[in-house]
């Protein structure tokens, strides 16, 4: 009986901090009154997301992932290839080596200031993996993504992380023409 009530009370006491880790670097505060983000992410005025333990969508469509407070774009209405999604200079933040994009402008650039923000990416192997395994689950899954990794050993493949799937990522040929796109913000 003592364990069943200690488990509880230790994951109460763990999960108490006001400060919530963000995946590249520096902390987010939420306080105990906020119970949703609004509709555009500044639910204070101040113009700082604000997370929740639920996903929230703005009328953009963009996401706030629960507890790490990033945003992500709705999914590409159109698939594309790897050299499509990708800009230059996340190929070569992924590793691209000899087979990095030929142009500076990938679909992400494209986002300009969709949901107010205008620092949209191609996301990381490890960030659409933690997406995918992030509970509650991410909204609006459906299939393959691409991210701006490189395969080590094979740079004419990028990994892909299928969110309906979590754990699952697969190198695929930055060819294929077959895959959607998925970008994060972290503003």
């Amino acid at each position: 009986m003592k364990q069943t009530f200690l488990l509880p009370v230790l994951f109460a006491f763990a999960c108490g901090e006001k400060g919530t880790a963000l995946p590249i670097g520096g902390s987010a505060s939420v306080s105990d009154d906020t119970a949703s983000a609004s509709s555009d992410g500044d639910a204070d005025g101040t113009g700082a997301t604000v997370c929740d333990e639920v996903w929230n969508h703005n009328e953009d469509g963009v996401a706030v992932q629960p507890e790490v407070c990033v945003a992500w774009s709705p999914i590409s209405l159109e698939t594309m290839t790897w050299y499509d999604a990708a800009s230059l200079a996340e190929g070569e933040a992924g590793g691209c080596g000899s087979d990095c994009p030929p142009d500076a402008v990938g679909y992400c650039d494209t986002l300009e200031d969709l949901g107010g923000r205008s620092d949209w990416r191609l996301p990381t192997k490890r960030e659409l993996m933690d997406a995918a395994q992030s509970l509650p689950q991410i909204p609006d899954v459906d299939g393959r993504l691409w991210t701006r990794d490189s395969s080590n050993g094979a740079t004419g493949n990028a990994w892909t992380v299928d969110l309906g799937r979590p754990g699952s990522a697969m190198s695929l040929g930055k060819d294929d023409d077959g895959i959607a796109v998925r970008c994060i913000s972290d503003s």
